[in-house]
């Protein structure tokens, strides 16, 4: 059945929500935004946006997810395309990518560094609950899940953090120096 006119224009409404606060959030900071500002943004009215989300955090985590979701999405599908000889080069190529993506558009990742973890990668990756059974599958190695969700919460944690000290703060270095040491960490991690 196709959407409805009016659904459409609400779908429309939202994304003009959801990208002026992307934008306001990435140019001022969550609290430094207020809602007046990305409904007048979004060229909404005050009332539309809390037909969507309840106050600023709400959207806030909605766009995290969003965006996280997307970096982690992009990451493997271009470490398909690199074609992994096993789930460990898969993995690390996902970081490869996460770390490039993140260098690309560093707003993006002051944004959401605090926030990759299993369940945005499980999400994003998995689909359903068998999409989620076959992602475990091909990425495990045969890793019992229990361990490999912790593997890769940490690599998560360790990529995301890394990435915003190097590239944000380009501290104790910049990307460049840190890139090599984080991948060495994580085949590390992962072996």
């Amino acid at each position: 059945m196709l959407p409805s006119a009016l659904d459409q224009k609400k779908k429309r409404k939202k994304e003009l929500l959801l990208s002026a606060a992307f934008d306001l959030f990435v140019e001022k900071g969550p609290s430094s935004t207020a809602i007046d500002e990305i409904v007048r943004r979004a060229g909404v009215a005050k009332g539309t946006f809390y037909l969507y989300f309840r106050d600023r955090n709400e959207i806030l985590n909605h766009l995290i997810a969003e965006k996280s979701a997307l970096v982690i999405r992009e990451a493997d599908a271009a470490a398909l395309k690199r074609a992994p000889s096993c789930a460990g080069e898969e993995l690390l190529i996902i970081d490869d990518e996460v770390v490039e993506r993140f260098r690309r558009d560093p707003k993006l990742l002051a944004l959401i560094y605090k926030n990759l973890s299993w369940g945005l990668f499980a999400k994003a990756l998995g689909g359903g609950d068998e999409g989620k059974r076959d992602l475990v599958e091909r990425l495990s190695g045969g890793r019992p899940l229990e361990e490999f969700v912790k593997v890769v919460s940490m690599v998560l944690e360790l990529v995301s953090s890394v990435s915003y000290s190097a590239i944000i703060l380009e501290e104790p270095a910049g990307i460049e120096e840190m890139k090599p040491l984080l991948i060495e960490s994580v085949r590390r991690l992962i072996a």
